[in-house]
């Protein structure tokens, strides 16, 4: 990877710009069979999957013999899957997600029981502070290492179970509760964060309290009811840098339950296999879901294309593989993971990645501000273009392909290493503040390019 410092915009070439909201196009098509991996246990009956990253390393839960001792794993293709052990006298632990720097969060026992949240760098296992009571959990986590999940508050509801609150462990240090909603919520969960610090999550009133649950986003200190689809119980999954939200919530009379999709202020009823159930678990940066859903039983599902064309999954597997009941994560390579009806846990890669472009981070005008590509050619040149248009521009050399965008500025290049990964960090002039400017990747070698992202500088 070779990094190249560079002004992506000047004053003179400002223009005035639409404000709107960050957004990613130009998904590709995933309609390939996909390559399946599975993912070994660490010697127990059991393995079960939470999350993968764009570099295709891949977290989870396994039992290490038997139907007992439950412990973390972290897989790679060039490690297999590792033990990540638990706090000392623990007898358990979990991992539920990690970010491309390889850093892991997750739940792990300690010497009186007690489930707490935790980190891994490396094998290194961390516990995290608690907000006063006895359990917490982390489940979610950003590149910069920003941590969201639940901790017990230390006291309890009027039902008179303990108080959990929805929790952010920033990098940085410390421990931030990020509430619930107003109007008589005493209980949140947080699941996901995204790199810009919008995390996603619930808020209800509680165990023994009334059916109501309501997926929520928390931002800037706020809380945010994202609505329903007519129930009254919902969740909060997963959150893209593009602030899309997967997630699941009842119709009306709450007979069912169905996925959606939040973005810009409106929840999207996505469907079902079969006009049944459906749960969306993950979203990449291009806006794809994945989740499960059902035909006569639970079937591993993915939402693609701009209409969110549910599809199951198992439609898109070699012969011979075994039936995958749920889809747990989805990588804006395009790369899933997915659990099977005997509970173990398979890696699925399709055969041409896609190419996810994330940034600008920090996302600040007058400031150095990162792009990075994933899934892209070893050694390959990767172009970064920038513009103040949306519109199209044929790529030469390439019948069809086009960049989702007018007037094209070439701001950098830079060289993938040998995972796939291209980055740049690059100066963004002052005069981006209140504009809106839109980036774009390209691989002119296999003609690929990335998702746009039209980001706001505040």
């Amino acid at each position: 990877m070779r990094e190249r410092c560079f002004q992506f915009i000047s004053r003179a070439r400002l223009a005035v710009a639409s404000a709107i909201a960050s957004i990613a196009v130009a998904a590709p098509s995933l309609a390939q069979n996909y390559i399946r991996t599975q993912i070994p246990s660490l010697g127990g009956a059991e393995t079960y999957v939470a999350d993968v990253n764009e570099l295709g390393q891949v977290v989870g839960r396994s039992f290490t013999s038997g139907f007992s001792n439950m412990r973390a794993y972290k897989w790679s293709a060039s490690t297999g899957s590792v033990n990540l052990g638990t706090l000392p006298g623990g007898s358990d632990s979990e991992a539920w997600a990690l970010n491309n720097t390889g850093t892991v969060c997750g739940i792990a026992t300690n010497s009186s029981g007690h489930r707490r949240a935790v980190k891994w760098v490396g094998t290194t296992i961390i516990q995290l502070a608690n907000l006063g009571g006895n359990q917490s959990g982390a489940l979610g986590i950003n590149e910069h290492g920003d941590i969201v999940g639940y901790s017990e508050t230390g006291g309890t509801d009027p039902n008179g179970f303990p108080i959990r609150h929805a929790t952010l462990w920033p990098n940085s240090g410390g421990i931030v509760d990020l509430g619930v909603l107003s109007g008589g919520d005493t209980h949140s969960y947080a699941y996901d964060i995204n790199n810009y610090g919008v995390a996603c999550g619930y808020s209800d009133d509680g165990p023994g309290g009334a059916f109501v649950r309501h997926p929520v986003k928390f931002e800037n200190g706020g809380v945010q009811n994202l609505g329903s689809l007519g129930g009254t119980f919902g969740h909060a999954w997963a959150i893209n840098d593009n602030s899309e939200i997967s997630g699941d919530s009842y119709l009306s009379g709450n007979s069912v339950t169905r996925a959606f999709k939040w973005a810009n202020g409106v929840m999207m009823d996505v469907g079902t296999l079969q006009n049944s159930y459906s749960i969306a678990l993950d979203i990449n940066i291009f806006g794809q879901m994945c989740g499960v859903s059902a035909r006569t039983l639970p079937r591993a599902v993915r939402w693609v294309g701009a209409n969110n064309i549910i599809q199951d999954i198992n439609s898109f597997l070699p012969g011979g593989s075994p039936t995958m009941d749920s889809a747990e994560g989805v990588n804006g390579v395009g790369q899933v993971v997915v659990e099977d009806t005997s509970a173990d846990s398979h890696l699925l890669t399709p055969p041409v990645k896609q190419l996810p472009l994330y940034g600008p981070d920090p996302g600040i005008a007058g400031a150095n501000n990162r792009f990075t590509v994933y899934g892209a050619t070893p050694g390959a040149t990767i172009r970064l273009y920038w513009s103040l248009r949306a519109g199209s521009t044929n790529v030469p050399g390439c019948p069809g392909l086009v960049l989702d965008m007018n007037n094209v500025r070439l701001g950098a290049t830079m060289v993938a290493d040998a995972n796939g990964r291209a980055s740049v960090v690059g100066f963004t002039s002052p005069a981006a503040h209140g504009r809106t400017i839109r980036y774009q990747a390209l691989e002119y070698s296999s003609c690929r390019t990335s998702n746009r992202v039209d980001f706001a500088y505040p």
